[in-house]
């Protein structure tokens, strides 16, 4: 009887994991991926943190008059320019765009399990750690047009804490929809 409610618990867990896995990858892969995908943003030195964003220009072909679904991939990456600085990643937001969803995928093992938001950006021996994400923006694109949102990155930084000033980046995107 005990073996009947165990495979009955695996069966009913199992099968809620296929669920949350199919939804999951519905969100992500759904989209159609635009033809066109380049650019970057990179800043090396400035306020003590390396930012870098690939992929800042985006050509969507549509293919009909209808309503079409696009996932627009980036990779963002961060870290200290020393080991002994202060910085953390306040807020990350996309501003002048509406979008359906946005999903942070780590790609490495040092940004994994950790959000964007209030991310204290660390260092191993001596050396700064690099986070790197995979953003993937879903969005539903209606017209034709050129579109210019920004990503907006708040952060703080500085020799020390008590010394840290805050500051907001925006980095420019480009969407044409033909």
């Amino acid at each position: 009887m005990n073996s009947v409610r165990n495979k009955f618990v695996i069966t009913l867990l199992v099968s809620v994991l296929v669920i949350a896995i199919t939804v999951s990858a519905a969100a992500v892969i759904g989209g159609k991926k635009p033809s066109v995908q380049s650019g970057s943003f990179e800043n090396l030195i400035a306020d003590r943190i390396e930012l870098t964003l690939e992929n800042t220009e985006f050509k969507l072909v549509r293919s009909s008059q209808a309503t079409d679904t696009y996932t627009l991939t980036m990779l963002l990456s961060a870290k200290k320019t020393q080991a002994d600085f202060y910085a953390i990643l306040n807020s990350f937001s996309i501003k002048g765009i509406e979008y359906d969803s946005i999903v942070f995928t780590a790609l490495n093992s040092v940004t994994e399990n950790k959000a964007i938001e209030e991310l204290m950006l660390t260092a191993t021996n001596g050396e700064p750690d690099t986070f790197h994400w995979q953003i993937d923006l879903t969005l539903k694109m209606a017209g034709k047009g050129t579109f210019s949102p920004k990503i907006n990155i708040e952060y703080t930084s500085g020799l020390t804490k008590e010394s840290a000033t805050s500051k907001l980046l925006e980095i420019p995107l480009t969407i044409t929809a033909e």
